[in-house]
């Protein structure tokens, strides 16, 4: 019922969009005990179109929207309205990792950012990059409670989280996505594909991570 929710609350989305706010809305697996991967997403539209005849398909925008009441809907269907303020346990967290270590080098966001990002077809968004050897640890010190919470988008584990960290760094200033933001260091606008770019090009060039 993710999806359906999504579509009630945002009214029109792309399937790019209504992928990425799957992923963050179900961050911690609050909706299923599974990932969304895209076939199931596809499924779970053709149903909701054709099967329950709940949302249609706009060809000229290539988006999705809701064609019944949201609120009699959901009450049918004995459903709760999408929450805004989700609470991230860090300890129940499914994220993408990559790598090899016991080091980690991590990339969070505050998903309320993110989703704003994407509704508005942004492919950058705020993000942190730093280093840990106890990532839950490290996003309870970072974190503040409800949307301003910190989540998970990328975890890249090393054994020379030091020397990845600051190559990431470096690429990214280098690019100019580096964030000023008071109180907070190591921001960047940028994203989870760009960071794991980064660390592919520099596993080949360096060979040590």
């Amino acid at each position: 019922m993710l999806i359906l929710k999504l579509l009630f609350e945002y009214k029109v989305l792309s399937f790019r969009q209504i992928t990425e706010l799957v992923e963050v809305y179900n961050a911690t697996h609050i909706y299923t005990n599974r990932f969304f991967p895209e076939n199931q997403i596809i499924d779970c539209l053709h149903k909701l179109e054709f099967e329950f005849q709940k949302i249609v398909f706009d060809p000229q925008n290539f988006c999705w929207r809701v064609v019944s009441d949201a609120d009699l809907t959901l009450y049918e269907l004995k459903e709760q309205p999408l929450t805004k303020y989700i609470n991230y346990d860090p300890k129940l967290y499914r994220y993408l990792t990559i790598g090899k270590g016991h080091e980690f080098v991590y990339c969070l966001y505050v998903p309320k950012q993110k989703i704003e990002a994407v509704l508005n077809s942004k492919k950058s968004y705020p993000i942190k990059i730093g280093k840990t050897n106890n990532i839950y640890r490290r996003i309870k010190e970072l974190s503040v409670s409800g949307m301003e919470c910190l989540a998970i988008d990328l975890i890249i584990k090393t054994d020379k989280s030091f020397q990845l960290e600051k190559a990431i760094h470096k690429a990214l200033f280098m690019q100019l996505a580096n964030l000023d933001i008071p109180s907070r260091k190591e921001w960047f606008l940028s994203n989870r594909n760009e960071v794991k770019r980064i660390f592919d090009l520099e596993k080949r060039r360096s060979k040590c991570f």
